[in-house]
Formats: structure tokens, sequence, C-alpha cells
């Protein structure tokens, strides 16, 4: 793909953001990964992984917007700025890539073309996350919350919401 040599050995801010500029033109051509091709992980999976602390959850969310509650201890890492202002966001990838657990990236509805599948596919194509750890929650916090309002004990073992 067009963008790897730019996101080689130890890159700078600037190549990164070089880098998702490229991935963002590529389309279907070009080797990209297609936010089709990121997994979807069910609620009740996701419950699973957090009883188990098995999961890194991620929101790419905009901060501040209103809507649903979270998963509980999720990062945040907001679609906006990993297009925008990538150089922000790196402590939170550096510790996404240094973790070995699976990652579920959320949003409000989870769409199947959404948010968070696109920052999925980049996760995977530009920082190199390995494609086994990154999912997407179907369904998005909407799901999460339908689930749990029907499944109070898991609600109440997790604890996983937060307002």
């Amino acid at each position: 793909p067009p963008w790897a040599p730019l996101v080689s050995g130890a890159p700078s801010a600037v190549k990164i953001a070089k880098a998702v500029q490229l991935w963002e033109a590529s389309g279907k051509l070009g080797g990209r990964t297609l936010p089709d091709d990121v997994p979807d992980t069910w609620p009740e999976e996701l419950a699973e992984l957090l009883k188990t602390s098995s999961c890194l959850p991620v929101d790419v969310r905009e901060p501040g917007v209103g809507g649903t509650e979270e998963v509980r201890g999720s990062e945040r890492l907001s679609f906006f700025s990993v297009f925008a202002n990538v150089e922000e966001c790196m402590p939170v990838i550096g510790k996404l890539q240094g973790d070995a657990r699976k990652i579920v990236l959320f949003s409000e509805a989870g769409d199947r073309m959404g948010t968070c599948a696109i920052v999925g596919a980049l996760l995977q194509d530009i920082f190199r996350i390995d494609r086994a750890r990154v999912t997407r929650l179907r369904g998005g916090c909407a799901a999460w919350a339908a689930y749990l309002a029907k499944n109070p004990s898991a609600a109440r073992s997790i604890e996983p919401l937060s307002v």
C-alpha cells in the first residue's frame, strides 16, 4: 500500500498524518481494509469480555456528544481526531498497540459502515494492530444499553456504565 513506507520503523506524527491522508484517499484500491472487514462483537460477547478483563473498549464518538451511556473504563479515540489531529491520539493508540487484548470499538449506533468500522480499518492498516484483535460493537451503545436493560444481573456483575 502507498502509506506503508511512511509508517515503517518509528514514524513521526507528520508521517503518520500523511499516511492517514493517503489511506483515506486510497478507496477500495491500494490494499486498504474496508470497514465491512472489521468483525462484530455482540453485546453478549462484550459482557463476557468485560467480566474477564479480556478487552479494551474504545469509544470513537466525539467528546461531549450526548446519547446513551458508555462502557465504563473505555478509552476515547474520537473519529474526528484520528483524521484531523493524529498526534493527539498517539497516547491512546500506543496503549492499544502495546496491549494484547481484543479491542472493541463502539459508537452510538455501531452502523456497518460507521465510524467505529472506519477507525477499526485504520487501526489495522496504519497502526498495524492485528486484525484478529480489532472488532466493533454490533449496534453500538444503543444495543449495549438494550442488552443491559434486558440483563440486569449482567449489568450488576460488570458495572459497565458511566453517565
